[in-house]
């Protein structure tokens, strides 16, 4: 649930201008399926119960025996994948993402942690359901290389906004500057785009799918790879565009680069660069 909030303040990251809690639907739902597996955990062991008293006379008691064995394994994994659940609801009951003017502040039931907007680092994923529609995830890196991963778009939209209106100006100062500018396997700078990953040729094969990682945690090797990488000039690009869960950079000959977005951080502080240079 997402709330306004008034008046309190934080000495390095300013006034507080909104918080994010879990909504109550979400937590319903959790409680739910940690019933619905208590449940069902219960009716196996209650059948075990039930079988020994029926076949305590019984010839068969035997087999009877490794059938029970296997129907109280079933009713325990429930149990403890209720548990788990049960356990998630404690913690997200408890769980506030507070966004101040400058820096977000993430407090959970054995963490406290905040960072500025200008230190953090996300990225988005796409995630395709079962039914065909879609929904993003989102994965924020601490400066300490911590991470917090949420599918609250509200929340994640939020951490893009800010991200965006601190880090885009500075990006910017940086890149006319002089200076090279990096997103992950993406390094920009006054001479053209270099890219660590997805070099593919003029047919368009792109290997890979657009939907989300949620697995994927990056790493700072990514981002040193990039002085390894054959710069591609300015000159030689004919058009950047995004489709399909890519970033796509033709070339006017040779081989063009296709770009998970997925793979990069703060993609929206990327096209927000790339509009201001006039390729998007």
């Amino acid at each position: 649930m997402a709330n306004r909030t008034a008046q309190p303040q934080d000495s390095l990251l300013g006034g507080l201008l909104w918080e994010y809690s879990p909504s109550k639907a979400y937590i319903n739902s959790l409680t739910r399926i940690a019933l619905y597996l208590t449940f069902i955990g219960l009716i196996f062991i209650g059948l075990v119960v039930l079988g020994f008293r029926a076949s305590s006379e019984s010839p068969n008691r035997q087999s009877f025996l490794g059938l029970a064995l296997g129907s109280v394994l079933f009713g325990v994994s429930f149990l403890i994948a209720a548990w788990i659940v049960i356990n998630l609801v404690n913690r997200e009951k408890k769980h506030r993402i507070l966004f101040y003017e400058r820096g977000i502040q993430d407090i959970q039931v054995n963490r406290n942690r905040s960072a500025q907007y200008d230190e953090l680092k996300i990225w988005q994923y796409s995630l395709r359901t079962r039914y065909g529609g879609q929904h993003h995830s989102y994965l924020i890196r601490f400066p300490d290389g911590s991470t917090l991963r949420t599918q609250e778009s509200e929340a994640g939209n939020r951490v893009q906004e800010y991200v965006c209106q601190y880090q885009v100006p500075s990006i910017i100062n940086s890149y006319e500057g002089g200076s090279n500018v990096d997103f992950g396997p993406i390094r920009i700078n006054s001479q053209g785009i270099a890219s660590s990953l997805g070099f593919w040729g003029q047919l368009g094969l792109v290997g890979g799918s657009s939907g989300g990682l949620l697995d994927f945690i990056p790493t700072s090797n990514t981002v040193e790879r990039n002085s390894h990488c054959k710069l591609i000039p300015w000159s030689d690009i004919k058009q950047i565009e995004v489709r399909g869960g890519f970033l796509y950079i033709k070339k006017l000959r040779g081989w063009s680069v296709a770009i998970a977005v997925r793979e990069i951080p703060n993609f929206f502080v990327l096209l927000s660069l790339l509009r201001y240079l006039k390729y998007l």
